[in-house]
């Protein structure tokens, strides 16, 4: 989808008699999802069994009357290379699943037998447990979670938010009758008609003669159940201060707000946008350039009917820490500027420029996970009444004195409280005197106006220049530059906070804009929207020639923080990076950065400029060298990096493609398929390792190659590694007995790639690995090719110890050290 004009607005579709779901149409050769809304969550559990509806959510997935385990929606949508997920809020539970089209119906009579006809089987739910037990132990460590609790501990009073809802071990005793009783009420009293919505997005909509339908009769009718939950307490500027584990300081500023108006939803949107802004003379620019701030947002953490909990956190520097008052004040006094600025309407008129931006070409999940929100089209349909909402809503924040949360490594004494342990104290700041500020709305987003686009000098067809048509993937333009040696690691920090200023300016245009910044490369990625990419590289280019000149920031880039395994997933392209000949480069001599540079490109869906268009940009910025020419061609392997040490073992086993030729990785992408699902149940539920369990085929930068991740609560890194060594010695064995129809897993396969993220990225995987354009459609035709004696050759491969790989952990596994 290339145009606004082509996204069309759901429409309600009544097939059957107590069937009605909202339809989104997408464009021919589209994937397909769905989405289903279960309106109860967290807080309408059981007071007396905190988690039950959580621990609900995961029991579905676990078999149905109509299918058992094996034949369930994960492992239907596993097989067929799709997606899928499922989310337990305060008040509402989402299922939702992104499939090829053709495999739409055989999912959805799944999703819907598993939300109606679940199998509640006391051995699965004593298994299941344990693994709800293992995601509560790793959230206890999570900074966000933390702070998510805190801002609960906040209030006064019997309102839910501030109870303990996610549930462990002790909170759900299956053994139980009156647990078991409590689970079949809950179950029954929700998920029925009424309470349920079904969104639907597909190239064609579903018909009367799919079988699903039957399964669904009785699911998605009338009947709602709503309950108001009670007044939310005021929180009457109380001020505390959170120790957390590990992240830059943050402080919150707390709102409890009630009886909201109608469409509070959409405006605490808006409202984030503005938060969030980066442009001269936002908030967050004048924070900044005080040496306060590197970031502003704002966190909804409880929104249901007329009520929500809001907080607008600041991620503070070391003087931003000192002076918090002055901070606080100078929010305070910002938020009254803004519910009387005259150039209220202009801002908002810019803000539906950027949603029409955000909606083209978003995946078909993406788009219902969009359009189930409340309001999500009110910014277009109902402007005024958007303006109107968001004054009111800034009027209830501006009457109110907020609560105070300062979050940061400072010790403090544990507080006592059920559910997430949490070091917290009473910590009132000093007042400061009253400051005059010159507040103004932020400045136009100049890559959101239509600015005339200067013409270009005809530039022949150039040889570091790969352009594939919009047939190849999602838009996206991917430029690498090599140094043949290590760069300055001050100016790679220089890059990445120049890259990082100018992210969320492009992210309202459209296109996400990234640069990974490895040992001897450096690779800028715009992707998305396709206008503005041209005007974006031509104004970030001169920034980049003077990266060598420029002065360091003061503020320090964030340490890790979050669940050990995400940290140990943004480093793994640098691990591999660093696994290969590449780390032995010399440092790159100063000044001489882009002499020494080569770069090439990747263009995938741009216009027939974009060979002027680089070549103009690129002037200063090293030299053009041919697509596929490289320094180094080693193989990541036998190489060990150990992150940051948690409560928690996490580990990432990846193992790179023994030759990239595409019948090796056709027959590597059958066998991570036929791997997925037995990975995740065997690490997950039988051996109920941990919460974070997973498998797959992977393109890591110019890496491909098979990944397993785990983060166990009870396993050391070591047991893990061996537990994952076992498992691919079992299926081998299994192998050499029963082998899968390749050809049954070649169709699965052949659907996953067929989407335009999945294209965009065997593109991006073959420019960066030095492979010819033509490789990611040889890998398609060589799916068919794979025989059973191939596939038993490379599953033995993978289960032969000395096998190259890259282990990246953060406990050192002794017996691979």
């Amino acid at each position: 989808m290339s145009h606004f004009s082509s996204v069309s607005r759901p429409q309600p579709l009544i097939l059957l008699p107590g069937v009605c779901l909202r339809f989104v149409a997408l464009p021919p050769g589209n994937r397909a999802a769905a989405l289903v809304r279960v309106h109860a969550g967290l807080h309408d559990a059981p007071v007396g069994y905190p988690g039950l509806a959580h621990f609900l959510e995961h029991l579905l997935f676990l078999g149905s009357e109509g299918f058992g385990p094996d034949e369930g929606l994960m492992p239907f949508v596993q097989r067929c290379g799709g997606q899928l997920n499922a989310t337990t809020r305060a008040r509402h539970t989402d299922y939702f699943f992104e499939v090829p089209s053709e495999a739409l119906p055989g999912a959805l009579a799944r999703l819907c037998d598993m939300l109606a006809r679940p199998l509640l089987d006391i051995e699965a739910q004593h298994r299941e447990r344990e693994v709800v037990h293992a995601e509560f132990l790793a959230r206890a460590q999570d900074a966000d979670t933390l702070i998510e609790a805190a801002l609960g501990a906040l209030l006064v009073g019997d309102h839910p938010f501030g109870g303990f809802h996610a549930g462990h071990r002790d909170t759900l005793p299956v053994e139980s009758p009156a647990f078991q009783e409590g689970l079949r009420v809950f179950h029954q009293r929700h998920y029925r008609p009424g309470q349920l919505e079904l969104w639907v997005a597909a190239p064609e909509p579903p018909c009367l003669g799919d079988p699903w339908l039957d399964r669904a009769q009785g699911l998605f009718g009338d009947g709602a159940i709503r309950q108001r939950p009670p007044a939310l307490p005021t929180l009457d500027g109380r001020q505390f201060g959170l120790q957390l584990p590990d992240g830059a300081p943050r402080l919150l500023q707390v709102f409890a707000l009630d009886r909201l108006p109608d469409g509070s939803s959409a405006a605490l949107g808006v409202l984030g946008e503005l938060l969030a802004s980066q442009a001269a003379h936002s908030l967050h620019q004048v924070l900044v350039t005080q040496g306060w701030c590197e970031r502003v947002s704002l966190r909804v953490a409880y929104f249901h009917a007329d009520q929500a909990v809001v907080a607008i956190e600041l991620t503070l520097t070391a003087a931003g820490l000192a002076a918090r008052g002055e901070v606080a004040e100078a929010v305070r006094s910002w938020l009254l500027f803004v519910v009387h600025a005259p150039a209220l309407d202009g801002w908002l008129d810019e803000q539906r420029r950027v949603m029409r931006r955000r909606l083209i070409g978003l995946s078909p999940l993406a788009r219902l996970r969009h359009e189930v929100e409340p309001h999500a089209w009110m910014a277009l349909d109902a402007p005024r009444a958007l303006h109107d909402c968001l004054v009111a809503v800034l009027d209830r924040m501006n009457r109110q004195t907020p609560a105070l949360l300062t979050c940061d490594a400072h010790p403090r004494p544990p507080m006592p409280r059920a559910g997430f342990a949490l070091a917290m104290a009473c910590e009132p700041l000093q007042t400061t005197p009253l400051r005059h500020w010159h507040w103004h709305l932020p400045a136009a987003n100049p890559w959101l106006c239509d600015r005339p686009r200067k013409p270009m000098p005809d530039a022949p067809p150039s040889p570091a220049l790969r352009a594939l048509p919009d047939e190849a993937g999602e838009p996206m333009l991917l430029l690498r530059w090599r140094f043949g040696g290590l760069p300055d690691a001050r100016v790679a920090g220089r890059a990445r906070r120049l890259v990082a200023r100018h992210a969320w300016a492009a992210q309202q245009a459209g296109v996400v804009l990234r640069l990974d910044t490895l040992p001897t490369e450096w690779r800028l990625t715009l992707s998305g929207c396709v206008e503005p990419i041209p005007a974006i590289l031509l104004d970030l280019a001169p920034l980049f020639v003077s990266l060598e000149t420029a002065e360091d920031e003061p503020a320090a880039e964030p340490g890790p923080c979050g669940l050990a395994i995400r940290q140990l997933l943004e480093h793994l392209p640098t691990a591999l990076d660093l696994a290969t000949e590449q780390a032995q480069a010399r440092p790159v001599p100063a000044g001489r950065l882009w002499e020494r540079a080569r770069w090439d490109a990747l263009a995938l869906g741009l216009d027939a400029g974009t060979a002027g268009v680089l070549a103009e940009a690129m002037t200063g910025l090293g030299t053009p060298t041919p697509v596929g020419q490289s320094f180094d061609g080693a193989t990541p392997a036998g190489w060990h990096r150990f992150g940051p040490a948690t409560g928690d073992a996490a580990l990432l086993l990846f193992y790179p493609l023994p030759a990239p030729t595409p019948l090796i990785e056709a027959s590597w992408r059958l066998l991570a398929l036929h791997y997925e699902s037995p990975f995740y149940r065997r690490l997950r539920s039988e051996l109920q390792l941990g919460y974070a369990v997973f498998c797959g085929f992977r393109l890591v930068g110019g890496h491909a190659g098979l990944l397993f991740g785990v983060q166990s609560p009870t396993a050391s890194a070591d047991e893990v590694l061996t537990h994952i060594e076992a498992f691919l010695g079992d299926r081998y064995a299994l192998l050499r007995r029963a082998m899968p129809a390749p050809g049954e897993l070649a169709a699965n396969v052949r659907a996953a790639l067929d989407s335009a993220t999945s294209r965009a990225a065997a593109h991006r995987q073959a420019f960066l690995a030095g492979l010819p354009a033509g490789y990611p459609q040889a890998v398609q035709q060589a799916l068919g090719e794979v025989d059973a004696t191939l596939l038993l050759e490379q599953a033995q491969r993978l289960a032969h110890p000395s096998t190259p790989r890259v282990v990246l952990c953060n406990q050192a596994p002794t017996h691979c050290a």
